[in-house]
């Protein structure tokens, strides 16, 4: 009896062991295997040949980090080295990525949007979790368009100019945190301006009071389940952060319905918490209505549902502050690395430096803005060289189709690649150059170099483009520069010695890279 029951439990784990082995081959080696194979017979289309079983092209990012350099650098030598491609495809565990990259597999791929081609739902996976009933997940319809633009009316650019003083105090409130602006520093700029962003966007879609009223929430560490209690901003951005971070993991990248299921830890963890933030921001919201906030403007207009206004404030919220910091803590490194182009802006801003908090918040208008035509050269360049994302959020195939010659089956998830726009030889002089000049008309850096006439209109695309770019450009850009403007009329920033002679450090969301600064205030 003993025997069999020996016999039948090696027999248990060695169909375990099997079944395990099959799944592995088939997921890790088989499947990239046959989408190589799909592809390779296009000459248009570029893979990295060198890529490992499983890890696959996830050793680029690390050969970047090996080299200190951003972990994505590559893809800044793939847009300008790589000539005659229209589509770059990337493997990573058994996952195929494939980037729109040249400029005519763009405008083809706009033109099949949304009968071909729709956004992709992420709304089960990384920090999409966060908003999974948002407008950015649904497809292309009527029910999205109406959405669009009822949130579009409480974020263009009148209502975006209003806020121009909460802006400005909120950054305020950051000097504060500084202690003595005086002394030496060694913090990281992106997360400090990500707090401040934060509580920007907070208080625009929240209410002013939010922070203050709120009170504190009780946080699950996903790792050891230990609990803290925490603000809602901190709140917000652990989730956030750990969301985005565990979707890329080892066991994220080998077990992914592990996070699309939410289970074990840390998915499980964070999922508690996803539940306990819907719970209290909507218990709070419906016990203190800000007449003035944007939330509450959507859930008193007609035709939108109160979750519907809900969860488009959620993705706001992350999309609002991350992107923003990012522009904002990359314009001041690129402006203190080109001490010629700062100097060139300090002169525009000179109504401006040296001014109190309060001086400040009664010169700057809308008005005045619109007129510093070099702070819009400055922003306008911070975003193409280093773009808050590398892609646009996905899409996928809904129907078979082909583009560039190149077929792409129902299911297949395409990015726009926004980095192969940006430092496309073609269409930039010396792409690697901070230039703010290129977007003036009478600059000999305006016109492409290969046919001296303007850039194509697909060249800068950091908003993505066509129907589904971002909904929050206008604010976007006016943060932008109510940021820049304050806090260089304000402080004097310096940032070690060994970033500022880097030619290979930006700051997008996915660098791994900090930002470290120390700050004095201007007398």
């Amino acid at each position: 009896m003993y025997l069999i029951y020996v016999t039948w439990f090696v027999l248990k784990l060695a169909g375990l062991f099997l079944a395990a082995f099959l799944v592995y081959n088939l997921k890790f080696i088989f499947k990239p295997y046959f989408s190589r194979r799909r592809f390779k017979k296009y000459k248009n289309v570029y893979m990295y040949d060198k890529a490992p079983f499983v890890i696959g092209d996830a050793s680029r990012y690390m050969e970047d980090m090996k080299k200190n350099r951003v972990n994505f650098y590559h893809q800044i030598e793939y847009a300008m080295e790589l000539k005659d491609i229209d589509f770059r495809v990337s493997f990573i565990a058994d996952r195929t990525f494939i980037n729109v990259f040249s400029m005519r597999a763009l405008k083809e791929f706009v033109q099949k949007v949304p009968k071909f081609i729709d956004r992709k739902s992420l709304a089960n996976v990384g920090f999409g979790k966060i908003f999974p009933r948002s407008s950015v997940h649904q497809k292309t319809g009527a029910e999205w368009r109406k959405r669009r633009e009822s949130f579009q009316k409480h974020i263009g650019i009148n209502f975006s100019s209003k806020h121009i003083p909460l802006m400005i105090d909120c950054i305020g409130d950051r000097l504060n945190t500084w202690k003595d602006a005086k002394s030496q520093k060694n913090d990281d700029l992106l997360k400090d301006m990500a707090d401040t962003t934060f509580a920007v966007i907070t208080k625009v879609f929240f209410g002013e009071n939010i922070s203050e009223e709120m009170g504190e929430i009780e946080y699950i560490d996903p790792t050891d389940s230990t609990t803290k209690m925490m603000k809602f901003d901190e709140f917000y951005t652990n989730l956030a952060k750990s969301l985005m971070g565990n979707r890329f993991t080892l066991k994220g990248l080998l077990l992914p319905f592990l996070d699309y299921y939410n289970l074990t830890k840390p998915y499980s963890t964070n999922y508690q918490n996803l539940q306990k933030l819907w719970k209290v921001l909507s218990e709070y919201l419906d016990k203190h209505p800000e007449q003035d906030s944007v939330y509450n403007k959507l859930i008193n207009q007609k035709g939108l549902t109160k979750d519907y206004s809900f969860q488009d404030s959620l993705g706001i919220l992350f999309a609002g502050h991350e992107t923003s910091s990012h522009t904002i803590s990359s314009g001041l490194y690129f402006l203190y690395k080109n001490p010629v182009i700062k100097e060139k802006l300090m002169e525009e801003l000179k109504e401006f430096v040296g001014k109190s908090h309060d001086e400040i918040k009664t010169l700057l208008t809308r008005e005045k803005i619109d007129k510093l035509e070099y702070l819009h050269l400055v922003i306008k360049e911070i975003l193409r060289i280093d773009p808050p994302a590398m892609d646009a959020i996905p899409y996928e195939v809904i129907q078979d189709t082909e583009l560039c010659g190149v077929e792409f089956k129902k299911g297949d998830m395409l990015n726009m690649n926004i980095l192969s726009r940006h430092f496309d030889p073609a269409q930039w002089q010396e792409p690697l150059k901070f230039i703010p000049e290129r977007f003036d008309p009478e600059s000999e850096y305006f016109n492409a170099p290969e046919t001296n006439k303007g850039r194509d209109p697909f060249a800068w695309i950091p908003f993505s483009v066509h129907v589904r770019k971002c909904s929050g450009q206008t604010f976007a850009m006016l943060e932008a520069k109510v940021f820049i403007l304050y806090l260089l009329s304000r402080v004097e920033f310096t940032f070690p010695k060994e970033l500022l002679e880097s030619d290979t450090s930006f700051f997008s969301i996915v660098s791994q890279l900090k930002l470290n600064f120390s700050a004095k205030l201007r007398e």
